[in-house]
């Protein structure tokens, strides 16, 4: 398929329809409806005012804009700075042999999974289809040992586990197991988890396990979380 490429401000103030993969390396404005059957690439910010098919990828390095629906600023002394589009983000973290170790003094543990953008994030929902495999260390965790395992915007400190340290998603695992499947969603739980991550660099979710044991001992964790997930920016950006 031919590529089109354009390296200054792209501004259309009629629809148009490519028939190829379009690259702009700057700004891109359509004043109406924009039909793409390849991949469209925008480095800089693009603003349509109609409709927009695009059969491929569309990437989009700056800002995406779109005029209709905007608020609407009404004394003269506001001015509406900006109206932006915020998707859903879905991101998936795969798990291959991680490890979560479990004092016997503590009776929990926790390992960081992911850390969150300096940035407002409002978690819309999460999963995970994950198995935990027991350490099985002589009266650590074994096959008849109870865990309990979450995840949360702190790590694990406590046992039980309470508060941030299972906001998103906490579940309980039966005895008699040495391996468990630990599968669940924010839906399963009675109020779905949303969760507002503050403006600071410091933002991070856990996967967390409580045990009572009397050996230092461990499990081993594969499988994937699946996060769905707005990025609401905050007053920088």
């Amino acid at each position: 398929m031919a590529k089109s490429k354009h390296r200054d401000d792209q501004l259309f103030a009629a629809p148009c329809t490519f028939n190829r993969d379009v690259t702009c390396k700057a700004d891109h404005t359509v004043a109406g409806n924009q039909t793409v059957t390849g991949n469209l690439v925008v480095t800089g910010t693009q603003t349509f005012t109609g409709d927009q098919a695009v059969t491929g990828t569309l990437t989009v390095g700056g800002l995406l804009q779109e005029s209709g629906g905007a608020l609407v600023a009404t004394p003269a002394e506001a001015v509406l700075t900006f109206d932006r589009v915020r998707h859903v983000r879905h991101a998936r973290i795969t798990l291959t042999a991680l490890v979560i170790a479990v004092a016997n003094a503590d009776d929990f543990g926790g390992e960081k999974i992911l850390d969150l953008p300096d940035s407002n994030i409002m978690i819309l929902g999460t999963e995970v289809d994950l198995v935990v495999t027991k350490g099985l260390t002589a009266s650590g965790i074994v096959g008849t040992t109870d865990i309990v395992m979450g995840v949360g915007t702190a790590v694990g400190s406590a046992q039980p586990l309470t508060g941030a340290m299972i906001d998103v998603l906490t579940a309980a695992f039966t005895a008699d197991e040495d391996v468990v499947d630990y599968e669940q969603h924010t839906h399963d739980l009675s109020s779905p988890a949303l969760v507002f991550a503050d403006d600071s660099a410091t933002g991070a979710l856990f996967l967390n396990i409580a045990a009572v044991i009397t050996a230092d001992d461990d499990v081993t964790v594969s499988g994937t979380i699946d996060i769905y997930y707005v990025d609401l920016g905050n007053v920088t950006s």
